[in-house]
């Protein structure tokens, strides 16, 4: 039987958007909501009632504001979109590793060198589960350089979907973004929500591929209240917290017999 994949990409330019016209009951409403939505796909008015409890009547009118709806089902979008991402790199992925087992079986049964048993069968070939993560980690070392065919989230599209100033060659700036580490790949993915807000008129910040080329995801911000910061913004990092604890909050209610 398949594993339930146990994560999915979290989008917290997206989410603060979401949640930005809200208090903060509310904004815990929604982070119970989105975990709702990994646990279920969606939910019904009933199902919302009954997991935000005497919170639903002063928190529905503004959940519903960001909320889509397909019949009687509700969800949030981006939440829809990165479950989906997540399934198909996942069976990208999988597939890729099982021609890379395919392939080597076929070699090494077809190998004169190779030690078999006495139906012919090699005895040296280890099982599918002992090296995937090995190959996985192939697959992000082969695509640091945009080599293959699976590009490692986060990908050029979310970047340049989240940076939203879409100015430049689009080619060479992918280029650019695809010869990063992935460590500066998630840190720039980081910086990019409080980047925004510390410089709300888009027309007045850098282009896509001057931001790469100066790797200014390490510069520091100053906002309009004079507060500083030169890591991952802090209302990430706030909205990173809540997630986790709704998190921790939602399994132990589950773990009870709810849901």
């Amino acid at each position: 039987m398949a594993k339930k994949d146990p994560a999915f990409l979290f989008y917290d330019g997206d989410a603060a958007r979401d949640v930005s016209h809200m208090n903060r009951i509310e904004r815990g409403c929604y982070f119970d909501l989105v975990m709702a939505q990994k646990k279920f796909g969606g939910f019904t008015v009933e199902l919302i009632r009954k997991i935000l409890g005497k919170d639903f009547e002063e928190c529905w009118p503004s959940l519903e504001l960001i909320l889509k709806k397909e019949g009687d089902t509700y969800f949030i979008e981006w939440v829809r979109d990165s479950m989906e991402d997540r399934k198909v790199f996942a069976e990208k992925n999988r597939k890729r590793i099982q021609d890379w087992w395919d392939k080597k079986k076929t070699e090494e049964n077809n190998s004169t060198d190779i030690p078999r048993n006495n139906n012919g069968i090699t005895t040296d070939i280890p099982y599918e589960d002992e090296n995937e993560d090995a190959i996985e980690n192939e697959d992000v070392k082969e695509n640091k350089g945009g080599v293959g065919e699976i590009e490692v989230s986060p990908t050029f599209e979310e970047f340049w979907n989240e940076y939203d100033k879409k100015v430049g060659e689009k080619g060479k700036i992918k280029k650019k973004w695809l010869s990063l580490s992935l460590k500066e790949r998630e840190a720039i993915m980081d910086y990019i929500p409080n980047y925004k807000l510390s410089e709300p008129r888009k027309k007045y910040r850098k282009n896509p591929e001057t931001f790469l080329n100066n790797k200014s995801w390490n510069d520091e911000l100053i906002f309009e209240n004079g507060e500083q910061t030169t890591k991952t913004g802090k209302l990430a990092e706030s909205l990173q917290r809540g997630f986790a604890e709704v998190d921790r909050m939602f399994n132990q209610g589950g773990q009870t017999g709810t849901g």
